[in-house]
């Protein structure tokens, strides 16, 4: 089986060893409950969405352009955006699909040329690609990770161990059956599966799909499309079961920093400051583990979060640290709990080393960065 990344399962194991693992640092630590930036120094963009919850998939970065994504989606149409309804909500797993690798400049405008659904993505491809070339994401109440997890899916609770291993343990099996059958499948085009064959799937997992569309979809070229196709419902595929950016052909992409010289906490922070001053949400590239000594990021704590609020804390002897807050892809009781408080600017920026791209955001266009 296929090395995938998984972002809360790693923190999870971690963390429950992070006192004897003293070479292993957590980076995404709150400050101390209810501190607060000083008067006259903070800024939080209001009316953020809901949080959403990735499982136990590596797609923090699907995630965190849904959330930019829909974020200027309850602007445009005045939502509350805690509460808006699901149908006016891009899903983070379909707005998944937009990562495949790409040149910037030959972006196909077809949605059929993003059909896999891939760990490990690119915030920026899901983000441009879905909101400003494609346009359009399907809904939250057409598809999310519960249409592939179903009983074993976990709505707002922080993960534990034994639910996202419950979680591999379905996704391996469902990978499993698609290496035995997909060879099968290619032999013969796509071929309709029996009716003892379907039944057989449907034991792995549960779909509205029959048998001629199952064994199509068996036969596509990696298990990457064949997740996207068998998750998606018949009914997603329709345009009214898709959000449409609203702004599209009036905001543009930004990615900081863009050269070395801005590659250094005071640029970085900054920009942030910025864009959130003209009510931008920043994605931000962090490293949620950091071995000590090291620079470098393993792929496996490589993490997107969105960051919506800045401040400055003060102590009475005048030293200061900036601070920020952030929207994570947890749950939401994650997010009522730590992800309420205020964290470190410079721990959640420098465990990323500053690099190129670190920081996405959209902006209207034509407006100065």
């Amino acid at each position: 089986m296929p090395t995938r990344i998984f972002s809360i399962l790693f923190i999870l194991i971690f963390l429950s060893f992070h006192a004897m693992a003293n070479d292993i640092v957590y980076e995404l630590v709150p400050l101390k409950p209810g501190a607060t930036p000083d008067p006259g120094s903070s800024y939080v963009i209001q009316n953020m969405p809901r949080a959403t919850s990735q499982q136990a998939l590596g797609l923090c970065y699907g995630h965190s352009a849904a959330t930019v994504f829909n974020y200027y989606q309850c602007q445009a149409y005045g939502l509350d955006c805690p509460n808006a309804p699901k149908n006016q909500q891009a899903s983070a797993f379909d707005m998944s699909r937009y990562s495949l690798e790409k040149d910037s400049k030959l972006l196909s405008m077809s949605r059929s040329d993003y059909s896999e659904i891939r760990e490990g993505g690119n915030p920026y491809n899901a983000l441009i690609i879905g909101a400003l070339a494609i346009r359009r994401v399907v809904s939250q109440e057409c598809v999310t990770e519960e249409m592939l997890f179903k009983e074993i899916y976990v709505p707002t609770q922080v993960m534990t161990e034994a639910q996202i291993n419950a979680q591999l343990a379905y996704l391996q099996a469902l990978e499993s059956y698609y290496q035995q059958h997909t060879v099968k499948a290619l032999a013969c085009n796509g071929c309709s599966l029996s009716e003892e064959e379907l039944v057989t799937f449907k034991k792995v997992y549960d779909t509205d799909k029959n048998a001629k569309q199952v064994g199509k979809i068996l036969s596509l070229p990696t298990f990457s499309a064949f997740l996207s196709a068998i998750v998606m419902p018949n009914k997603c595929v329709r345009a009214a079961s898709n959000v449409w950016f609203e702004y599209s052909g009036h905001y543009e992409s930004v990615q900081f920093p863009k050269h070395d010289k801005d590659r250094n906490y005071t640029a970085v922070f900054g920009a942030i400051k910025r864009a959130i001053s003209a009510n931008n949400p920043v994605i931000v590239t962090t490293c949620v583990y950091r071995l000590k000594g090291r620079k470098n990021c393993s792929d496996e704590f490589k993490h997107s979060l969105v960051a919506y609020g800045y401040g400055k804390i003060c102590k009475k002897n005048g030293k200061c640290r900036d601070v920020l807050k952030v929207m994570n892809s947890w749950g939401q009781e994650w997010q009522d709990t730590i992800g309420k408080e205020w964290f470190d600017a410079k721990r959640i920026l420098a465990s990323f080393d500053y690099k190129k791209d670190a920081l996405l955001w959209l902006q209207r266009a034509g407006t100065d960065q």
